[in-house]
């Protein structure tokens, strides 16, 4: 099954990260009814946007940090990624930025959790548990043949460069090279967020991919994962903060350290 080229926001570079989360500012504090697509402004009625910390960053921590600060006076933005956390943070424009990697020395970095990379496919799967070893040979086996059946198993990758490629590379770079090859031969579906990653494993028959376990389980996305198998098969969630930061900050950060510890957290597959 070939893949169609997607287009995607260049939010990952400072000046777009800082343009969005100024949007987002903007249409909140306004209360315009139809704020810009790209920042979406948490529904929560709050009195002051002042009075609420904002945080943004890679988009595989959003689920944890919305799970984290639903009771929190808080607001969660759209993904900007990791860099663009480090951008907004050092502007002021942001009061906790999300990473997938501590910050540079000019702030700090809180870790707060780690959280599997999993095989995962759709709930309806009614094959046996599929394993890396198994998933591996079928790229392989894809790979070697002209013209794939339909029925062979198609894998559902993030975008080159996204976190849990990078993990997968250092952890097994014979799969991740293989991957690589899938997606440039048109083999591979390629999604740009977990949420299109999610519904692709959902709605396509045999697809398998690789998902962050934690917002599988905190999105209840409609798929079927299993166990981890790796233990370098890993994300490492930071929160970032200026070096002296506002009382917003920091009751961002201890109500993010909490649920890190907590049992829903855990029940999510989440470790500190």
């Amino acid at each position: 099954m070939a893949c169609h080229p997607q287009s995607r926001p260049s939010l990952r570079i400072a000046t777009g990260a800082l343009l969005a989360i100024s949007l987002l500012l903007a249409s909140c504090a306004t209360g315009d009814p139809h704020p810009p697509a790209l920042p979406v402004c948490d529904p929560t009625p709050a009195t002051s946007p002042r009075q609420l910390a904002l945080v943004a960053g890679s988009g595989a921590a959003l689920a944890f940090a919305r799970a984290a600060l639903q009771r929190e006076p808080a607001r969660v933005a759209a993904s900007i990624g990791s860099r663009g956390a480090i951008a907004a943070v050092r502007a002021g424009a942001v009061d906790v930025g999300l990473s997938l990697r501590p910050g540079p020395a000019d702030l700090v970095s809180h870790k707060l959790a780690r959280v599997p990379l999993v095989l995962a496919v759709g709930g309806a799967w009614a094959g046996p548990p599929t394993r890396l070893a198994s998933a591996t040979a079928a790229l392989h086996a894809r790979l070697a043949t002209a013209s794939p059946s339909p029925a062979s198993a198609v894998w559902v990758s993030r975008e080159a460069g996204d976190s849990a490629l990078r993990a997968l590379a250092a952890a097994r770079p014979g799969l991740a090279a293989a991957l690589s090859t899938a997606r440039d031969r048109g083999l591979a579906l390629v999604a740009y967020t977990d949420q299109e990653q999610h519904a692709l494993l959902a709605a396509t028959p045999g697809a398998i991919g690789l998902v962050d376990l934690g917002t599988v389980r905190l999105t209840a996305a409609p798929l079927r994962t299993f166990s981890p198998e790796d233990p370098r098969l890993v994300l490492t969630l930071y929160a970032l903060t200026a070096r002296d930061p506002g009382s917003r900050a920091r009751q961002t950060t201890r109500a993010l350290r909490a649920f890190a510890a907590s049992e829903e957290a855990r029940r999510a597959g989440y470790r500190e």
